[in-house]
């Protein structure tokens, strides 16, 4: 195919901006600018035989857009009810539908809805729907990570949110900060806050190991302290 001038032409996604030399086998490159405002070489032959027709972002939307699978939605109650593909369920309030209707939501590892923003890029559902600005955490008030309607959450620092976490895999006890010491046969009961270890006392009955750990957590963490107790 005879290459020509083609300066200013476009070709799909594609406008050339000039001549920027050859490649290996003599052929004529050529800079283009892609409407993704990503730079693009190549030779006029692939250009003008319809080859390329992006930076690559085309091919990355298309394949994005063909693995997509949307969630099914309840929108007939006082909140919102979406679906993941395995059945399971996610809460948001109504007036948020449109901020999330359009992405595929699936469930992580740790228990949050996410999505793909693009071919690079996650977000989880509540930080959406919060709008929340990147050095901003958001925390469910319940612990309930799946519940993503805004009277569950707040924005906040780490530290704040690190107050209410859920209970550890670990823990033996059903109680954060709980826990049994063979050696003396006492139910031990601490606290952990601003990365400082609070000792809160021994006991004999779980009980009251339980009642002075929820004490301190009214104390220490104030607004944060878990809303669903033990």
């Amino acid at each position: 195919m005879k290459v020509v001038d083609l300066t200013g032409k476009r070709f799909g996604r594609l406008l050339v901006k000039e001549e920027c030399g050859r490649d290996k086998k003599g052929q004529k490159l050529w800079l283009c600018i892609c409407d993704c405002t990503n730079i693009k070489i190549t030779n006029g032959y692939r250009l003008q035989n319809g080859d390329t027709k992006s930076c690559g972002c085309l091919n990355k939307e298309m394949v994005t857009q063909a693995l997509k699978k949307y969630n099914t939605y309840d929108l007939f109650g006082e909140y919102g009810i979406g679906y993941f593909n395995n059945g399971e369920c996610f809460y948001f309030d109504l007036e948020d539908y449109e901020k999330i209707k359009n992405y595929c939501w699936y469930k992580t590892k740790r228990g949050y809805a996410f999505t793909h923003i693009n071919t690079e890029k996650q977000e989880s559902m509540h930080r959406i729907i919060m709008d929340s600005l990147e050095d901003e955490e958001v925390d469910h008030k319940s612990r309930n990570k799946l519940d993503n309607r805004k009277s569950n959450l707040r924005t906040c620092v780490r530290i704040q949110n690190g107050k209410n976490l859920s209970i550890a895999t670990n823990n033996t006890s059903g109680v954060t900060g709980v826990h049994y010491d063979k050696s003396t046969n006492k139910w031990i009961a601490r606290i952990t806050c601003d990365n400082e270890v609070i000792r809160l006392g021994c006991f004999t009955n779980f009980e009251d190991a339980v009642k002075i750990r929820l004490e301190a957590e009214e104390k220490y963490f104030g607004e944060f302290a878990p809303k669903n107790k033990y």
